[in-house]
């Protein structure tokens, strides 16, 4: 398992370096501080909050996650990179373990620099007590990277096409099902992110815990639809089909 998980690590990080992903990650945070200072006014705290909890977190950290998480496995498995782990002896649910734990990494530094980069911007349009919520901000950010993450793994395995799926997920469940007044609505992942972020002390055990917990049982849950659907299907090495 650990192979696997290390494995996955050094090829994910690897990419991080890369100048042309260097490049255009720091494009994107560029444009994301240019985006913010537009539509912030100075010293409006409600815009800044709305700007960091509902496209940040809820718009922005998704589709970060259905990026990387959906294809860490099939554009390794594409690129016959993963070649060099199929004759280590790791089973595909250690594949699938290291998959998921190296696009929680990638994707965690990726938000955390968007945003420290946000509360920046939000430093210099004169935004009152801009970091008091970032410790909430950052637990609850990363419950969502652990949730979406897996949902997206989970996707990659299943079809090609994770990202057409990912964004009739997101319309479907995360946009339409958190709506409904039932608790159905806790099948998604936004109505326990909101309930993070409405929790004002990072130590409280309520609506905080109460998140996390929900956050944590839908990633277990698509994280072992990943590992059953991975470990019964036969992949060709440097091909994207499946058998």
């Amino acid at each position: 398992a650990a192979t696997a998980v290390l494995g996955m690590i050094r090829l994910q990080l690897a990419g991080l370096r890369r100048l042309r992903i260097v490049l255009k990650f720091a494009g994107g945070v560029v444009i994301t501080c240019v985006l913010t200072a537009m539509s912030v006014k100075t010293g409006n705290a409600d815009q800044f909050t709305h700007w960091v909890t509902q496209v940040l977190t809820l718009k922005i950290l998704p589709i970060l996650c259905l990026i990387t998480g959906g294809g860490v496995l099939r554009n390794e498995i594409r690129n016959a990179t993963m070649e060099y782990l199929w004759t280590r002896p790791v089973r595909k649910v250690h594949l699938v373990l290291g998959a998921y734990v190296a696009a929680v990494m990638v994707v965690w530094i990726q938000v955390t620099v968007l945003t420290l980069a946000t509360h920046a911007t939000g430093l210099y349009r004169d935004v009152p007590d801009v970091f008091a919520a970032l410790p909430t901000l950052l637990l609850t950010q990363l419950a969502c990277i652990l949730a979406f993450t897996a949902i997206s793994l989970a996707l990659g395995v299943i079809t090609s096409r994770f990202m057409a799926v990912g964004v009739l997920y997101g319309f479907l469940v995360e946009a339409g099902v958190s709506q409904m007044p039932t608790n159905l609505k806790f099948l998604a992942v936004t109505p326990h992110a909101l309930g993070m972020l409405a929790s004002s002390d990072p130590t409280a055990t309520g609506g905080l815990l109460g998140g996390l917990t929900g956050s944590l049982v839908i990633a277990a849950a698509a994280l072992g639809v990943a590992m059953l659907v991975f470990t019964r299907r036969q992949y060709d090495v440097g091909g994207s089909r499946e058998a």
